[in-house]
């Protein structure tokens, strides 16, 4: 599936791939991701950029950011198979100026893909840093820098990242395990008496 889909866009096997996948608008920090890989490939010309989803907000509606990279950032619609893209990609990044969960990161974790995410709510809860990804402060493009240089020059703290996220993902997240601490919660709260009703 990897090669399928780099083979499709013209990715060699040498090539690093960033990986943004959802909605793409302001709040989801698209502008400073795409303005901070700019300057990232500039020094690693072996990095690209693969944005898939929703355009919300029109900014690839002329094709001008992607003439301007040359080929290093490639635009992609919404898609049905979103673990294609992660199996695809070195590094999901999520700068997000706010969000719920963060669900999409345990989705990359699941795949073996490290994140660079934003210290925000919810993406702390899904993202441990410096032990399943990189957490960066929000809205800071130097810091989102920072951390791509670091996972992009780096590939064996890239691996290991990658590889405690999909342990952490499959050990804490897979639908067996969440089935097991819902029938849980269900049995403390209903046999433990500790339910009150709400129509009393």
């Amino acid at each position: 599936m990897r090669k399928i889909i780099r083979d499709k866009y013209g990715v060699s096997d040498n090539d690093l791939v960033f990986l943004f996948l959802g909605r793409i608008n302001p709040d989801k920090g698209v502008p400073e991701l795409i303005s901070a890989f700019r300057r990232v490939s500039k020094v690693y010309t072996e990095a690209k950029l693969l944005i898939v989803g929703e355009d919300e907000s029109g900014m690839f509606d002329d094709g001008s950011i992607e003439d301007s990279f040359m080929g290093k950032l490639i635009r992609v619609g919404c898609t049905s198979e979103p673990e294609a893209y992660f199996n695809a990609a070195d590094v999901f990044c999520l700068p997000s100026h706010r969000e719920g969960f963060g669900s999409v990161l345990i989705e990359a974790a699941a795949c073996g893909v490290a994140s660079i995410a934003s210290n925000i709510y919810g993406i702390s809860d899904a993202l441990v840093d410096n032990r399943t990804g990189l957490l960066h402060s929000v809205k800071c493009e130097e810091d989102l820098i920072a951390k791509m240089i670091v996972l992009v020059s780096n590939p064996r703290l890239r691996k290991q990242l990658a590889n405690a996220a999909m342990l952490r993902a499959r050990g804490e997240f897979s639908s067996s395990v969440l089935e097991q601490e819902l029938v849980a919660f269900y049995e403390k709260v209903f046999l433990d008496g500790e339910f009150t009703s709400f129509y009393r």
